[in-house]
């Protein structure tokens, strides 16, 4: 922190005195004071550095009846606080300014000290004396200082400010010594002796500031050391001595009257000429090199850099429809000093000279129409500009079919023609034609007959070569050497019918495997159809083809129109269609299909995977329970993952219906038994019988039937029990009881115990007819005498 004491007298001189080591400069002002009151009219200026200290003392006139206890203090329209005042005697009163900001002078009366005395009854305070007060920073040091000179009178020399420029105006000189010691000798600090120092005033705009030497002393030996002072009220600063020999500095003019145009000769080339500096260092004395940036056209990105000696060069041969541009700038040729600055640009507008160079590299489509004939599609590149020499006006189609005449064609500016194909062969040519002439370098393609192709290359593998690369590889045909190859690749939309690109390959390397890198703008998530065809001399023939991703993803959407048909009892069919191949965004390896009964969450759901690729287009979803609703989505999977799944769809599997069917039977069939048992029993044999015929409201298991096989009615006990347990059956299950006499028994000869429980058998097995037929020789009389009513 600094500390400045400044007096400010009124009727009495006024002393400054400053701790802050910034020597303060003092400086009258007008000071206007009101009608009738007496102060001093000679105030000095407060100057200080931020951050500063100052005490300011106003000292009242004998004359004055006030007090200075009275006097109040005011920093622009600010009052100071009272805290900041101090009474000396009666007639001096101080004010301290704490830790001072940097004050902006442009507005008037911001900076103002004014010592004053309270208004009486209202009235305003009165002015007693006046002070400017000024807080700011010695100048910065400028820096980057360059010097140059342009000829043998005078030295431009410049520099660059600080970002932070100062509030208070600053004064700038460049001060300079001639000295003959070696710039390798070069004092860094600012010569004390100023006697042999001269000084050029300076200019400055913006944050760059500039002056001039003249009279320069080119003897040899001689060397400038040169700086720049700066200078405000605050203080003095200074930059860096730079050291130069004049020799090292030169900097040459730009090149004059530089002219580009067109030779004579045919064809024309382009030339560039141009004169020596204006002004400056003589030819003779000072020669120069020259350098040229040329632009062959005016979309050129980078030029092209060349370096001369002569103040002339022939550029190369000119070019139809362009717009050549160059500049020139020059240096010493001993590389003495600096490069001049460039000329300005000169243009030159060129107009159409001659034919185009060949005609456009051609390919063709076959595809075969719906009503079984051919369709030859032709398409060709377009030229560019410097081969079609400006521009194409129009392209012709020349086809020549066997020994027939050419077929000539002005196609104008389109790139395709459309040929209904024979099974003639064709030859084709197209001409490209501007206003000098037709192109006569042109591509022939040739197309075989149909079926008269040759064989195609073998085994085609295309892999993924870098982001924007295909390395494609393949061995020759099996049969016939070709001439070269053509590849073709396209982006693989439905049916590959995209548009084609194509680049012949000129090989007749009789290796096993041949391989080519395609480069060109390929695209992530896109499918591309690469095929390779075989040229012969008659024409290509059939192509062999791969199918390559750059980068797969994984299915855009899902498999589309999913449907579920053919429900039974245990499962359905669940079809789909196959995604678009735009949709697909890589191979589809296969699908998943996930399936849970609608009154269950989600997350139970089972999952079955199928793999096979995009072919696969159904399933029969089977293990399901009966009379369920299920609820399905599909998905379509790739390399990179799940693609989204579907839609959710229902299905309900249907009633097991084929148990309640055989039990329906079984019944039907026991029951027309027993009748038909009955029936011949009564009619057929004519003997007595019982017929008992027992309704279920369940279906009967013919396995409950068997205990009666195994039970012995030989005893007596046991055909008491098993009258006893038919009797008890209730309504209604037994409906029916007839006893009839039984007469006679004559068939077997068995005993009397052997009948009677081979007929109770019957009784409880009516399924059984010989059971039955027993029962009707039987007499139970004896036996349902005992059994309960």
């Amino acid at each position: 922190m600094f500390r400045t004491i400044i007096r400010l007298l009124v009727c009495w001189p006024i002393g400054v005195v400053i701790h802050n080591g910034w020597p303060a400069i003092v400086e009258p002002s007008e000071i206007q004071t009101p009608p009738g009151l007496a102060a001093i009219n000679d105030p000095l200026e407060v100057q200080a550095v931020p951050g500063s200290s100052v005490t300011v003392r106003c000292i009242l006139s004998t004359e004055l009846d006030n007090q200075a206890k009275d006097i109040i203090w005011f920093l622009g329209k600010e009052k100071i606080p009272k805290n900041q005042y101090n009474v000396i005697n009666s007639s001096v009163a101080e004010v301290n300014l704490v830790d001072l900001h940097p004050t902006e002078t442009t507005m008037l009366g911001s900076t103002l000290l004014s010592c004053c005395l309270p208004g009486i009854n209202g009235n305003p305070d009165q002015l007693l004396a006046v002070t400017n007060v000024i807080v700011s920073y010695p100048p910065y040091a400028p820096f980057n200082i360059t010097c140059y000179t342009m000829d043998i009178l005078y030295m431009n020399c410049s520099w660059i400010l600080t970002d932070f420029l100062e509030p208070q105006q600053t004064i700038f000189h460049l001060r300079y010594k001639v000295s003959t010691h070696p710039c390798d000798n070069l004092d860094k600090h600012v010569p004390m002796d100023h006697s042999a120092v001269k000084s050029s005033s300076c200019n400055v705009q913006g944050n760059q500031g500039w002056c001039r030497v003249n009279m320069l002393r080119w003897s040899a030996g001689r060397y400038y050391r040169l700086w720049v002072e700066g200078s405000n009220a605050i203080g003095v600063n200074y930059s860096s001595i730079s050291c130069h020999s004049l020799w090292d500095i030169v900097k040459p003019n730009p090149p004059r009257k530089v002219n580009l145009s067109l030779s004579s000769s045919l064809p024309p080339y382009l030339q560039l000429h141009w004169l020596y500096p204006e002004g400056g260092l003589a030819s003779g004395f000072f020669p120069l090199v020259y350098e040229i940036h040329y632009n062959r056209n005016a979309f050129d990105l980078e030029p092209q850099v060349l370096r001369v000696e002569n103040p002339f060069h022939e550029l190369g041969m000119a070019v139809s429809c362009t717009n050549p541009s160059a500049r020139v700038r020059a240096q010493s040729v001993k590389g003495y000093g600096y490069w001049s600055d460039w000329s300005p640009w000169v243009m030159l507008k060129i107009p159409q000279l001659q034919a185009p160079q060949r005609g456009p590299d051609l390919w063709r489509d076959i595809r075969k129409t719906s009503d079984g004939s051919h369709n030859l599609k032709l398409f060709w590149k377009m030229l560019s500009k410097r081969e079609a020499q400006c521009f194409v006006q129009t392209y012709t189609v020349v086809i020549q079919m066997d020994d027939l005449p050419k077929c000539v064609q002005d196609v104008g500016n389109a790139t395709t023609f459309q040929i209904d194909m024979n099974n003639n062969s064709y030859c084709v040519e197209v001409w490209a034609n501007n206003f000098i002439g037709t192109s006569q370098n042109n591509t022939r393609l040739c197309i075989p007959a149909v079926g008269q192709f040759g064989k195609p290359p073998q085994d085609v593998k295309v892999e993924r070569a870098n982001h924007k690369g295909l390395w494609v590889t393949w061995k020759p045909p099996s049969e016939k050497t070709p001439l070269g190859y053509l590849l073709e690749w396209r982006k693989g939309q439905e049916l590959d019918t995209g548009p084609a690109w194509w680049m012949r390959v000129h090989d007749s390397n009789q290796s096993d495997i041949h391989g080519v890198l395609l480069t060109g703008e390929f695209v992530d998530y896109v499918r591309y159809k690469v095929s390779v065809y075989a040229t012969f001399p008659e024409g290509e023939g059939e192509p062999s083809s791969d199918y390559v991703y750059i980068r797969q993803g994984v299915p855009q959407v899902a498999p589309p129109n999913v449907r579920i048909q053919n429900s039974s009892w245990e499962g359905f069919d669940l079809r789909w269609d196959v995604l678009p191949i735009a949709l697909r965004k890589g191979f589809i390896l296969g699908y998943r299909i996930f399936y849970w009964p609608s009154n269950k969450p989600p997350s139970a759901a089972q999952n079955v995977t199928l793999h096979g690729g995009e072919l696969v287009q159904s399933y029969r979803l089977l293990g399901l329970e009966p009379d369920v609703e299920y609820v399905v989505r599909i998905l379509a999977f790739t390399v990179a993952g799940d693609g989204p799944k579907s839609n959710l769809k229902k299905a309900i599997t249907s009633l097991n219906t084929g148990m309640n069917v055989g039990m329906l039977i079984f019944v039907i069939s026991g029951t027309l038994l027993l009748l038909l048992t009955c029936t011949i029993i009564l009619v057929v044999y004519r003997q007595p019988a019982i017929c008992v015929v027992l309704y279920s409201q369940q279906v009967p298991d013919p396995k409950n039937c068997s205990w009666a096989k195994d039970m012995d009615f030989t005893k007596p006990d046991t055909l008491h029990e098993a009258l006893k347990a038919v009797s008890m059956l209730p309504e209604p299950w037994l409906l029916q009881l007839e006893l009839q006499e039984v007469s006679q028994i004559t068939e077997h000869k068995l005993d009397e115990s052997e009948k009677e429980a081979s007929a109770w058998r019957a009784i409880l097995t009516a399924s059984d007819p010989s059971g039955v037929e027993e029962a009707g020789k039987l007499d139970l009389s004896s036996y349902w005498s005992t059994s309960p009513a």
